[in-house]
């Protein structure tokens, strides 16, 4: 019930399309169970992961703004969303920012009680270039390519990543920059990509 109001309302300005949203961490991480269902969250719950690639957050005094506005356009963020609850030891420098209202770029667009939204201007979201991607799951992505091209999308690289579908022959799959996946195309259309332990077909390379 805390949560829903922010998820209906964030459901509506995305169109339901799969958006990735920060969420600064709650005390017992409660997002990832109740949000991250919905839409994909900059931070997850593990902290070794989070201390990996969210290090600005570690750090000692005050998180600045001009980093945190950098992070956001890098890990693909469109919509950050702060809670009044509880937070994680890792969290009250970002909700300290948030709330003095000088990071640049972010445009409130909606506020109750116990909850503040904001929209990243200037967001590529999870795809850069002429795709989109269509739907998100924990094991898999589909990603709608509008003509030939190149892509890096905002999902971690993992050897385990795998094309599949009638268009994975015309296709790409690798390490792109910043550790994110690189996919490119000779054709427009869509394409899947699937964790896999059984195939990791990442179609032609050469």
């Amino acid at each position: 019930a805390f949560s829903q109001p922010w998820v209906h309302e964030l459901d509506v300005l995305s169109n339901g399309a799969p958006v990735r949203v920060e969420v600064p961490p709650a005390a017992h991480h409660w997002e990832s169970a109740y949000l991250a269902p919905k839409f994909s969250l900059a931070r997850g719950w593990e902290r070794q992961l989070d201390i990996a690639y969210d290090g600005i957050f570690y750090q000692a005094g005050p998180v600045r703004a001009a980093a945190y506005r950098s992070w956001l356009l890098a890990d693909g963020v469109s919509y950050v969303a702060l809670a009044d609850a509880p937070l994680d030891y890792a969290a009250t420098a970002e909700a300290a920012l948030l709330r003095s209202g000088t990071v640049r770029g972010l445009v409130p667009v909606w506020r109750r009680a116990s909850w503040e939204l904001w929209r990243v201007t200037g967001s590529l979201g999870l795809t850069s270039g002429p795709a989109r991607v269509q739907a998100l799951s924990p094991r898999s992505v589909l990603i709608g390519f509008s003509a030939p091209g190149t892509s890096v999308v905002k999902l971690r690289w993992s050897p385990y990543w795998a094309l599949s579908g009638p268009n994975a022959g015309s296709a790409c799959l690798r390490r792109g920059p910043g550790g994110w996946t690189e996919l490119r195309t000779a054709y427009p259309g869509q394409f899947r990509l699937q964790l896999s332990l059984v195939s990791a077909d990442r179609g032609n390379c050469k």
